[in-house]
Formats: structure tokens, C-alpha cells, sequence
């Protein structure tokens, strides 16, 4: 399904880079989290990144309506 709604795609994301230990420690938490609490975890993942494209959405609304600012008519 294609859509028009921006959604971050995570191809900028290196894995050639060094990673600190609290990435590490972090993405071992995710993966004990998902472990033991599947179904939690991964629902709450996909709402969270569901939110961050309607949150998106709603900032560009925002900002285009601030740019669209009312001009003073000049006769």
C-alpha cells in the first residue's frame, strides 16, 4: 500500500558506525522486552510509530496554516 503520509523509512540508519554501550544495552533491553512481552511490545512499537506519522501530518498542517499568515491589502 502506497501512502502520503510521511513515515521516517530507516535507511539512513548506519550499522557500519561504533556504537556506544547504552545502544547496545538499550537494543538487548528491546529484544528481552520482546522476549518475554511479544505481543505488548510489539503492539506499542507499531502505535508508536503509527503516532509519529499522524504527529507529522498535524506539524505540517500547522506549520503551512502559520506561513499562510493574512497580508495586509495595499491600495
Amino acid at each position: 500500500m502506497v501512502s502520503t503520509w510521511r513515515y521516517h523509512s530507516f535507511k539512513g540508519v548506519g550499522l557500519s558506525k561504533p556504537y556506544t554501550p547504552l545502544i547496545i544495552v538499550a537494543v538487548g533491553g528491546l529484544i528481552c522486552a520482546i522476549w518475554f512481552h511479544g505481543q505488548l511490545v510489539l503492539l506499542a512499537l507499531m502505535t508508536g510509530y503509527v503516532a509519529t506519522g499522524i504527529v507529522t501530518r498535524i506539524a505540517g498542517l500547522i506549520r503551512r496554516r502559520w506561513r499562510r499568515a493574512p497580508e495586509a491589502h495595499v491600495v
